[in-house]
């Protein structure tokens, strides 16, 4: 019997290289002098081969006039020759069969006004058809620490860097070794990448890897994540990118992350609101990149971050604490007023402080001063018998605490050292610590903690947003549908609103009575069969917005007015070419107005909306998203998140019961209709969906479809 030699991943050549070429080294270039440098000083294993006709040794090694005067198998070739010679170098690679192309030359495709887009075609047919992998061009390298490995001229990757930079790092140990660890950095901006490396060590992260996509003409940073999720030492994987081009990979991609047990963090630039201005509906208007972007990572249980500070703070959490069980915090303090400041910041993340019990309540009053505060949070005072890491040790214990929060003074840089074993011993029993700091933290406390796996901060609402990560990470959750992307950009068409009622009332979703009148005399009659006031309504694809182009007229009662608003209307709309008619429909009951939206422009598939409606409903701006199909659970969650759900959730006072169930099974229809129909759905609007206690009828809606998209089917 034969053992099995496991099959390599195409990745490994370019990230755990046996060998490496570095076309246009030159003593002279800071680029390739930093890489010689690192390889020496980092003790990489595998060999080096420059690479420049105009010099036979650089740096002690042997200098070769070409790629192919080299007679050995190459991994990775490195170029770092101008962006014009770069397509006859990668040609000069895939002859010599070398199994990756590390491009740091720049001038490709960010080259918009010089000759990048040729120059990217010609390297694409120099390697077409070879199979070899391409990270770049214009990228800053990687460094994977776990192997020791440092291809990249980053300043933040060097010896001497580290050394003085990463607090984890002292003269007894060797700070490359020191800093191994579970953070894995991807980035389609290198210098971003690395300036959170460096940043990273600074506060005791330690990491596995840092890569720099740059143009990604072949690896992307979705390949590289999922990659580095199959590697046995990477807890966390950070990523900061401003697109992606392939959504549905991302889901991938994350439900990985999820089944290895594996924490997904995203930083996602670009996401301001300028995308929503050419938007036709309230939805496409009120639903932002940055709300597509929270609701799409919240279903995908990926930490989304904002800034480099939240980025640092996530994977600091994630990487050394496992998931909260829950959303229960206890919070032990040395200052009062932080302890008040912290529960605040937790309130605002989500987060619950419950009683201490008694019983345990008992055990810390025969420690503690009679003035201390033994609720939760719990205020030691400064003449406490015990020291804040035994009174955290004994909270602990309590099982209705998910999470901690240690809060103390920790300027002094031996203020913890009594404490350090009860702490560790809380973390090691697999409660979740993080620690806060209202004065600076001395380097030597944050380090530390570091090493006994607590995070530390010296903000309140960032302590508290830490353990939001942790609760947010924890429990099952729902398997991910498959992300369908945008509907087909082949032009668009606006329904009118009777076109768009009777899809929606076809697929059951019930639509107040109505008729369309081409004449003041069908007005009349429609008037007379409703046998009610009625709201009459121009009907032109061009007028989405009929109430501001005045083609609105509420509350016509009678077959005269019918005739005379009939006519008003449309000597009021005569510029507008393509009217069909006058919708005449019953005015519907007195209820709470609803908004129930699409929006699917994002890359994402359908965003559903729901929220508070009528005609205000961009100022009220009271709505909540999330990527369809919506299940009841997450209607209910999505009015949880708006300012007035409790209308619907909790019934206050003589308010009348309003029919929940009913509103919430509109909503999942609706979610389901539209999905099975993305490709050809651009935007949807339904304004408003009037609940009450007899159930849900919708007065508005208008899509917006592709040209030449059928959703009657």
């Amino acid at each position: 019997m034969t053992d099995t030699v496991p099959s390599r991943h195409r990745l490994d050549s370019l990230l755990k290289p046996a060998s490496v070429a570095l076309v246009g080294a030159s003593p002279r270039s800071h680029m390739s002098h930093t890489i010689l440098q690192n390889f020496r000083d980092f003790g990489y294993a595998g060999k080096v081969y420059p690479v420049n006709p105009k010099y036979e040794e650089i740096d002690g090694l042997r200098c070769y006039p070409s790629v192919t005067a080299i007679d050995e198998p190459l991994d990775t070739v490195v170029l770092l020759v101008p962006a014009d010679a770069v397509p006859a170098a990668a040609r000069e690679a895939v002859e010599m069969g070398a199994k990756s192309l590390l491009i740091m030359s720049a001038g490709f495709s960010e080259d918009e006004r010089g000759g990048g887009k040729e120059r990217e075609r010609l390297l694409l047919e120099a390697v077409a058809g070879s199979g070899i992998v391409i990270s770049g061009p214009n990228t800053e390298g990687f460094y994977n620490v776990t192997d020791r490995i440092p291809l990249t001229f980053s300043q933040s990757v060097t010896r001497r860097s580290i050394a003085s930079t990463a607090i984890v790092a002292d003269e007894e140990h060797d700070p490359v070794d020191e800093i191994k660890g579970g953070v894995a950095i991807v980035a389609q901006s290198g210098g971003l990448g690395f300036s959170l490396f460096g940043r990273g060590i600074e506060r005791g992260i330690c990491f596995s890897h840092v890569i720099s996509v740059g143009n990604e003409l072949d690896v992307d940073v979705l390949e590289c994540a999922e990659y580095l999720f199959a590697q046995p030492e990477v807890r966390v994987v950070g990523m900061y990118v401003e697109g992606f081009h392939n959504p549905e990979r991302l889901r991938i991609v994350a439900e990985a992350a999820r089944a290895a047990g594996k924490a997904f963090v995203i930083g996602k630039a670009g996401s301001s609101e300028a995308g929503g201005a050419a938007a036709l509906s309230h939805t496409g208007h009120l639903a932002g990149e940055a709300r597509v972007n929270d609701a799409i990572f919240d279903r995908l249980g990926i930490i989304g971050v904002r800034d480099q500070d939240e980025f640092l703070d996530a994977c600091a959490t994630l990487s050394v604490l496992p998931p909260a069980a829950g959303n229960r915090v206890g919070i032990v303090s040395w200052s009062g007023g932080s302890a008040v400041w912290t529960a605040d910041a937790c309130e605002r993340e989500g987060l619950v402080l419950p009683q201490i019990d008694p019983a345990l309540e008992q055990e810390l009053a025969a420690g503690l001063p009679e003035f201390a505060g033994i609720r939760n949070p719990i205020d030691i005072t400064a003449a406490a018998k015990l020291t804040p890491g035994q009174v955290l040790q004994t909270v602990s214990t309590a099982e209705y605490l998910d999470s901690l929060i240690l809060i103390a003074p920790m300027s002094h840089p031996q203020i913890l050292d009594r404490d350090l074993e009860p702490i560790q011993a809380v973390v090691q029993a697999g409660k979740p610590v993080v620690a806060y700091s209202y004065t600076r933290i001395h380097p030597d406390n944050a380090a530390k903690l570091a090493r006994i796996g607590v995070p530390s901060f010296e903000s309140s609402t960032r302590a508290a947003r830490a353990i939001g990560y942790l609760s947010a990470i924890s429990g099952e959750r729902p398997a991910i549908p498959a992300l369908r992307g945008p509907a087909a950009d082949a032009g668009r068409r606006v329904l009118s609103e009777r076109e768009a009622t009777q899809l929606l009332s076809a697929a059951g979703l019930p639509a107040a009575p109505q008729y369309l009148a081409t004449s003041a005399d069908e007005a009349a009659d429609a008037v007379a069969r409703i046998g009610k006031s009625v709201a009459m309504k121009v009907q032109a694809p061009s007028m989405p917005h009929k109430k501001d182009a005045g083609g609105v007229e509420l509350n016509v009662a009678g077959e005269a007015d019918a005739r005379r608003v009939y006519d008003e209307l449309r000597a009021r709309t005569a510029a507008f070419a393509d009217v069909e008619g006058v919708l005449v429909q019953e005015m519907v009951s007195a209820g709470l107005e609803m908004l129930v939206g699409v929006s699917n422009t994002s890359g994402f598939g359908p965003m559903m909306l729901v929220g508070f409606g009528g005609s205000g409903v961009e100022h009220l701006a009271d709505t909540a998203m999330r990527a369809a199909p919506l299940s009841a659970d997450d209607v209910r969650d999505m009015l949880a998140e708006t300012r007035h759900g409790a209308l619907l959730l909790e019934p206050l006072g003589a308010l009348p019961d309003f029919d929940l169930a009913a509103f919430t099974d509109f909503v999942v229809a609706l979610s389901e209709w539209v999905v099975a129909r993305s490709e050809r759905i651009h935007e949807l609007d339904i304004n408003p969906v009037i609940v009450s206690s007899d159930g849900v009828t919708f007065v508005d809606a208008m899509i917006v479809a592709t040209a030449d998209g059928d959703l009657a089917g």
